[in-house]
């Protein structure tokens, strides 16, 4: 399911009604208890007013529904997330090279992320695609770096946050 963000009141509704099924009926499958649900979208657009007002709506939504959902609005696109980990990007190539002009910015504010990463990034060598990013992130998490960016973007943050706050709350052993 994708457009959460964009969709009707009464078509959220029914999304998330759909998803609280499938969560619910997994969880009796599997004899397990739902500690949190992340719904994860790409905003495609660039950190503004509409970001939060969408962030929020869904995420209302959500825990009308779930309960502990938490609604992962990628400010843009997920790749502006990839720009805050540089280290990360030559792990995976080393030729990716984050220019210095997007280090230590707020990624969210890139109109096109996906265009940096392909165009500016990944100048030579293997072009990035978009089924690198769980190996991107999987270095990010390896390297224990992701409280630490080169960088800020609301997103991203609000992401850790929730995760935190996921633990903190329903796990015994924190991260």
């Amino acid at each position: 399911m994708c457009g959460w963000h964009r969709a009707s009141e009464n078509n959220l509704e029914e999304r998330v009604k759909t998803l609280s099924r499938k969560v619910r009926a997994r969880a009796t499958r599997e004899e397990a208890t739902v500690a949190c649900v992340f719904v994860h979208e790409d905003f495609d657009r660039p950190d503004g007013p509409d970001y939060v007002t969408a962030q929020n709506r869904v995420q209302a939504a959500l825990e009308r529904n779930l309960g502990t959902a938490h609604y992962v609005l990628a400010v843009a696109e997920v790749e502006s997330w990839m720009l805050l980990f540089p280290h990360a990007l030559s792990a995976v190539t080393s030729a990716w090279k984050v220019p210095g002009k997007y280090r230590n910015k707020d990624t969210g504010r890139l109109a096109d992320p996906k265009r940096v990463l392909t165009s500016e990034v990944c100048k030579s060598g293997r072009r990035y695609r978009e089924s690198d990013a769980p190996v991107i992130f999987e270095r990010v998490v390896a390297s224990r770096s992701y409280d630490s960016p080169s960088g800020s973007n609301r997103s991203w943050r609000r992401l850790r946050d929730d995760a935190a706050t996921c633990c903190a709350s329903h796990l015994r052993t924190g991260r």
